[in-house]
């Protein structure tokens, strides 16, 4: 899989000078004497590195979260133990191996998000053989994590969301503030006939969103701990078929998932697809590469492991894709970096030269970065000769 160099493909023209205008950049709660130089926390503002004192702040208390994560896998432990009978499960060494996100990506995800509010910086997951009986789940897993001091975080769900999908009838507070409080849960699963959601309580149907387009089917549930010493430290509980599903989620997020996302990290992503019919066009590839390899590989992954973990099935859909998939997604990076490199050449009058030829050489650096990642994935599923 190769894809022409920068310059066989275009050049960038001599471009008029103008004066940039400041940058905004999220509040992180702290006073500062100007705006930031630049839309992201890793620079200065009035002389202090923003970056270093949310840094700065997150070691302060690193020990005291791996304390507590520690608490919370043995109250999920204790948890499954009881649970058991309802095919409840907990592999403590697979939740233990990434318990607690790194400052690395704690920052990482504050400067993509812009908020302070990280949701998953203790994490564990638990099984639960058929999830699509929430009754397991509202009736006695998470009665048992109440027991525990363990509590849905609470957010805000607007009202037509919630009457659109259940009988529940709002109070008149309620409607008047736009918003129900509901706990923050988000049930990822199918509802089909073949898998349909059973147990739901009332009024909680506007929590079920459905699979995710690449196949993937999950529970995600933010728990506060109520003897947290740290405020508002969420803890975040995945709710899983069953270990063969973790080891296809685990996979999928490094090799595909963890790829494409980077699409959204694009500069020309920042830009409105309305504004530009280039960046549409760089947006539509974008997301043709990530349908085919959803469609291709990850669908599949998936599939293949609930058929084990939920179906008692031990038979793999083969993963092949065909030299006519590898140059059609070929042919999508080649056109998503032409059309890249044409938005770059149609804004030269209204940027600073060397501000665009830096961001066009970025995103091109970051696609063929993305591309060469992809490359051993397709490797290992092409279709052998």
């Amino acid at each position: 899989m190769n894809i022409p160099a920068i310059n066989q493909i275009s050049s960038i023209p001599h471009i008029c000078k103008m004066n940039r205008s400041n940058n905004t950049a999220p509040n992180y709660g702290l006073r500062l004497s100007g705006p930031l130089s630049n839309d992201t926390i890793s620079f200065k503002a009035g002389g202090t590195i923003i970056a270093d004192i949310i840094e700065y702040g997150l070691s302060s208390n690193y020990t005291e979260v791996q304390q507590m994560a520690n608490q919370y896998m043995n109250i999920l432990e204790a948890v499954a133990s009881k649970l058991k009978n309802v095919n409840v499960s907990f592999d403590r060494e697979y939740s233990e191996s990434n318990s607690v996100k790194s400052i690395k990506s704690v920052m990482s995800k504050i400067a993509r998000s812009g908020s302070l509010l990280v949701p998953d910086q203790i994490r564990a997951t638990l099984f639960i053989k058929n999830p699509y009986d929430l009754s397991i789940l509202f009736n006695k897993v998470l009665p048992e994590l109440e027991n525990s001091e363990y509590l849905p975080a609470q957010i805000d769900v607007p009202v037509k969301e919630v009457t659109k999908k259940t009988d529940y009838i709002p109070k008149s507070s309620e409607i008047k503030k736009g918003s129900v409080k509901m706990p923050d849960i988000d049930i990822r699963l199918r509802n089909t006939e073949d898998e349909p959601l059973i147990g739901i309580p009332s009024g909680k149907k506007c929590l079920c969103s459905g699979a995710k387009p690449n196949g993937y089917e999950d529970i995600q549930i933010r728990l506060i701990n109520k003897n947290s010493k740290i405020k508002n430290l969420q803890h975040e509980l995945i709710i899983l078929m069953g270990p063969e599903y973790a080891k296809a989620k685990e996979y999928e997020s490094e090799n595909i998932y963890g790829n494409v996302r980077r699409f959204k990290q694009l500069h020309i992503a920042t830009v409105p697809t309305s504004t530009n019919k280039n960046v549409l066009e760089a947006s539509r590839y974008a997301d043709l590469i990530t349908k085919l390899l959803q469609d291709e590989i990850s669908s599949k992954l998936f599939s293949n492991a609930k058929n084990i973990d939920y179906y008692n099935i031990n038979l793999k859909d083969p993963i092949n894709i065909t030299p006519e998939k590898i140059t059609l997604l070929e042919n999508y990076f080649i056109s998503l970096e032409k059309a890249v490199i044409r938005y770059y050449n149609s804004i030269c009058n209204i940027k600073e030269k060397d501000v665009v030829k830096s961001l066009l050489l970025e995103d091109i650096k970051t696609i063929e970065d993305i591309h060469d990642r992809l490359s051993s994935v397709i490797e290992k599923y092409k279709t052998q000769k």
